[in-house]
């Protein structure tokens, strides 16, 4: 099962998620998650150190909210060397500024 905590500070919302992203889960927060990025106008951080699973569906919803903010304004951070390798692999580094 995942979840997320959302914190917000002047210019950014802080998305920090938990657990495996799979379908399902996404499915579940999607919806959620894009409110709040469109309400808080600003950037966005999503905060993977507590996930060792993600699936297309949650690169889906980087790709929603990058077009909500603009890409320049998302990035993922503190994901897990796996994590890091694929997405680089498929070139999704430098779009989604994973630090």
């Amino acid at each position: 099962m995942s979840a997320f905590d959302f914190t917000c500070n002047e210019d950014t919302s802080i998305f920090i998620f938990k657990g495996e992203l799979d379908t399902l889960a996404c499915m579940g927060f999607e919806e959620e998650v894009l409110t709040l990025v469109k309400t808080h106008k600003g950037k966005v951080a999503f905060d993977l150190q507590s996930v060792n699973y993600i699936s297309s569906s949650f690169i889906r919803l980087c790709g929603s909210a990058a077009t909500l903010v603009g890409s320049q304004n998302i990035s993922l951070i503190n994901l897990n060397k796996e994590i890091k390798k694929n997405l680089t692999k498929i070139g999704l580094a430098s779009v989604l500024n994973i630090k």
